[in-house]
């Protein structure tokens, strides 16, 4: 399934506009090409191009394709040419590419990954599956302690996942892990 994001071109004159030097800025300068790249800059005039109509002030819809990306978070960079030959900066958003057919809600939560210690990237530490909530009701969890973790005191990391597939934030916090049949409680 091919996805398209559309983006105005209002987001182009501001970028053109930017770009102008202030000894040329009275002057008429046309728009004349577009170019976009996913995550890694391929360099100036590299990426693939957009079609673009020429003129001083452009609003027209362009089409990008994302067919070929993964599901998840993926950087677009943008940046526009101008008639006199320069490059306007190049402007990067964070995308997120939803799964084929994806019919999740965004804010359903089905699973919780955590992790001690060193985090081994998203989806690769410890996962324990949850019955799916909608994220605005508070849920426990047990997260079980793998046998291979010694005693001691970690920096314990904890997210979630979506149905859609998308992470929350980690968060970090410091825990102690004692021996087994060590209680926890002073008393």
């Amino acid at each position: 399934m091919k996805i398209w994001i559309f983006t105005l071109l209002s987001l182009v004159s501001v970028m053109a506009r930017a770009a102008v030097p202030v000894s040329t800025r009275t002057t008429n300068t046309t728009l004349v090409a577009a170019e976009y790249f996913w995550n890694a800059d391929p360099g100036v005039g590299l990426a693939t191009p957009l079609s673009l109509p020429p003129g001083t002030d452009v609003n027209t819809t362009l089409n990008i394709q994302t067919g070929m990306l993964t599901p998840g978070a993926h950087f677009l960079g943008f940046r526009i040419r101008l008639s006199t030959g320069r490059w306007s900066q190049t402007r990067t958003s964070l995308v997120y590419i939803y799964a084929p057919g994806s019919s999740e809600t965004p804010g359903v939560i089905t699973d919780v990954e955590y992790f001690f210690g060193t985090d081994q990237g998203l989806g690769n530490n410890f996962i324990q599956a949850m019955s799916p909530t909608n994220g605005s009701e508070s849920v426990s969890v047990s997260l079980p302690v793998p046998a291979t973790i010694a005693t001691g005191v970690y920096q314990m990391g904890i997210r979630t996942r979506t149905g859609r597939g998308q992470w929350s934030q980690t968060r970090i916090s410091p825990v102690y892990i004692y021996a087994p049949g060590v209680s926890s409680d002073p008393a």
